[in-house]
């Protein structure tokens, strides 16, 4: 894979005229697009290279064609940082509510051990069924 934007690849660029004009018409389209909405930076730079030469016939020939497929790939890029971001904030989210769930379901199974011991350690003690329902009603009302 090869840079081709312009200030890379020179030589390479000089030696494929077509290439080193569809570098110097995207350089224009990204230096357009500072002050202009991406339509009119894709028009400005298609009458800038015909004006200076730049892929004159093919741009002269198929400058609508051009402009709506930039336009589909620009539009493409932003779609698909937009479905990232999305994608980042949806994992965020799932990961919390599991962080969240898991939380509490160690909570639950931390509970039901300690409640276990503490039965255990009643019954040790001799307490009866009943003796044991007391203390844990006694419990839940405080």
């Amino acid at each position: 894979m090869y840079n081709i934007n312009q200030g890379f690849n020179a030589a390479m660029l000089e030696k494929c005229e077509a290439l080193g004009g569809y570098s110097a018409f995207v350089s224009k389209v990204w230096e357009y697009r500072q002050t202009m909405a991406l339509e009119d930076a894709m028009k400005a730079a298609i009458r800038y290279c015909i004006e200076n030469g730049i892929l004159r016939p093919f741009l002269e020939t198929h400058s609508s064609e051009v402009q709506n497929m930039l336009i589909t790939e620009w539009n493409l890029e932003e779609a698909q940082q937009a479905w990232l971001a999305q994608g980042r904030d949806e994992g965020r989210s799932e990961g919390r509510n599991e962080g969240r769930s898991e939380g509490r379901n160690e909570g639950r199974s931390e509970g039901k051990e300690q409640a276990r011991k503490e039965m255990l350690d009643f019954i040790a003690k001799g307490y009866t069924l009943e003796d044991i329902r007391r203390e844990l009603s006694a419990a839940v009302r405080k």
